[in-house]
């Protein structure tokens, strides 16, 4: 089978005679970041408690981001949300200050300003102070 030669859909607009527009968003557009932090301290969250971790705007595209800590949580798992989209299933954090990659790369603009949330599974009472970090990357205009 010979090779062939493609184009994504918004290069094609580009390169259209006469060009389309290209939706800023998907070219050319700004890369934000939502970053915070939280400490859990011993014993403070139940099951199915959640951390509400930064807001995306209206219009944005979401592109990944990641969770990280400095402590091991051992066997508790964190699932990430955005909106009402899970964008990360629940997984353990046991890596120290080793980002935990998350995403949903299917383009989608988000169509209301939705919530970062992180949710645990199961109990978590740290022996010690945790600080837990999420960073989310998205794009605009």
């Amino acid at each position: 089978m010979a090779a062939v030669n493609v184009n994504g859909v918004s290069y094609t607009n580009y390169a259209a005679d006469p060009k389309k527009m290209v939706d800023a968003s998907s070219w050319h557009g700004r890369v934000r970041a939502v970053y915070d932090s939280y400490t859990l301290s011993s014993a403070e969250l139940e099951a199915a408690s959640t951390i509400k971790m930064g807001r995306i705007p209206v219009t944005a595209r979401f592109i990944g981001g990641y969770l990280s800590t400095d402590t091991s949580f051992g066997s508790t798992t964190w699932k990430v949300e955005i909106g009402s989209t899970e964008v990360r299933a629940a997984a353990v954090l046991t890596t120290v200050n080793t980002p935990m990659w998350f995403g949903k790369a299917d383009g989608t603009e988000i169509t209301t300003e939705s919530d970062v949330t992180l949710t645990t599974a199961a109990a978590t009472s740290p022996s010690s102070a945790i600080v837990l970090r999420c960073v989310v990357f998205y794009l605009v205009d």
